[in-house]
């Protein structure tokens, strides 16, 4: 018959590698992984893809996350899958008062205690076809002002023009 041995201390183990980094302890570091993980989710849920994502510390420990859809149609509707997702509005500013650059689209929430941001810079005639809206007219379909045209200018002799007055720029190698 055979005996065991047994003993009442456990065997020594491995000392700790220093190659593998500790369990993070920091709180920040905590909510920096939180909004990471939540980010990652967001997109793993939507049809179109963020150009970018961009995850920053807004408050001290505050993580939150902006996601860049560009500046086309379907970046419009990236921003209202999040909205939709979120169950938030989707706001629209003219990113110019007259109109002409652009408009913003956007949509702010709060989940999980993480802020986002979705947002995307549309052309005029895509922030109205992201909601069905027709797209505004173009300056061929716009009715006529209702002011007289601008009478035509009248022409300027040659030696009257500021062309004829100013004096030839010499050329780099002196030759004129």
């Amino acid at each position: 018959m055979q005996e065991s041995i047994r003993t009442l201390h456990p065997a020594p183990s491995a000392p700790d590698d220093p190659r593998v980094p500790a369990p993070p302890v920091d709180p920040a570091r905590v909510a920096y992984q939180r909004a990471s993980a939540l980010a990652t989710r967001i997109v793993a849920r939507t049809t179109v893809l963020p150009r970018a994502i961009e995850q920053f510390e807004e408050l001290v420990g505050v993580y939150s996350i902006r996601f860049h859809f560009g500046s086309n149609l379907e970046g419009g509707r990236g921003v209202l899958e999040i909205a939709a997702l979120a169950d938030t509005p989707v706001l629209q500013e003219q990113s110019d008062p007259t109109g002409l650059h652009g408009v913003f689209v956007e949509t702010r929430a709060a989940l999980g205690g993480v802020n986002i941001i979705a947002r995307a810079l549309l052309s005029v005639d895509d922030a109205a076809r992201l909601h069905g809206d027709p797209a505004p007219a173009t300056s061929d379909e716009r009715p006529a002002a209702s002011s007289p045209p601008m009478p035509a200018a009248e022409p300027v002799p040659l030696g009257a023009s500021v062309i004829a007055v100013v004096p030839v720029v010499a050329a780099a190698d002196g030759a004129q």
